[in-house]
C-alpha cells in the first residue's frame, strides 16, 4: 500500500485549513445561502458558499500583518502555495 507523502508546506497547510475552517461563520448553512440568494452566494456562487467564504477571509486575513504569521519565515512562492492550498 502506497502512502501519500506530505512536505512541511503540505502539513503547515492542512493545519491553518483545519484551524480556520469556520472562521467568521454566520451561523447560517449552505443552503440557507442559496435559498435567500444572500450576498455571500452571490460573491461565491451556490456551490460550496461557506467552504469559499471561509477560504477567501482566511487568505484575506493572512493579507493582514497583524495575522501574517507566515511573513519572514517563508519565501513569497512558498506563501502562495500555503494560501493557494487553503483553497
Amino acid at each position: 500500500m502506497k502512502y501519500a507523502q506530505y512536505d512541511d508546506l503540505d502539513n503547515l497547510s492542512l493545519i491553518v485549513a483545519a484551524l480556520c475552517h469556520d472562521v467568521q461563520h454566520d451561523g447560517f448553512n449552505n443552503r440557507y445561502h442559496v435559498v435567500t440568494k444572500s450576498p455571500i452566494c452571490q460573491m461565491y456562487g451556490e456551490e460550496h458558499v461557506q467552504e469559499n467564504f471561509h477560504a477567501a477571509q482566511t487568505v484575506k486575513l493572512l493579507d493582514i500583518s497583524e495575522y501574517d504569521f507566515l511573513g519572514g519565515k517563508f519565501t513569497r512562492p512558498q506563501i502562495k502555495l500555503i494560501k493557494k492550498r487553503l483553497v
